[in-house]
């Protein structure tokens, strides 16, 4: 088992399992490019976050509230009533 250590202030593992041939491959890879293979590990890791990101794409936060909905007397009140209800005594 690898060694526990700090990254980003998290603990992680350094011990990953690869197929040999993926691995050598990896190697030889970062040797042409001048980096190491836990840097492509790295990277990786960066691009498929960044790939589910964009997939997951837009999601609106719910902002509801508890209540009992419209009081009785506003019920079928026009958007111009309400607005003006909403900011009463706030300048507006």
């Amino acid at each position: 088992m690898g060694v526990l250590k700090l990254a980003y202030g998290y603990p992680y593992e350094n011990h990953h399992r690869h197929r040999r041939s993926d691995l050598e491959r990896a190697r030889k890879l970062a040797a042409r490019e001048g980096v190491t293979v836990r840097a492509q590990v790295e990277q990786g890791l960066r691009q498929v976050i960044a790939e589910k990101r964009r997939a997951r794409g837009f999601c609106l936060k719910r902002a509801s509230f508890k209540g009992r909905g419209v009081r009785p007397e506003l019920e079928g009140a026009s958007w111009k009533r309400l607005r003006e209800l909403a900011y009463e005594r706030r300048g507006g």
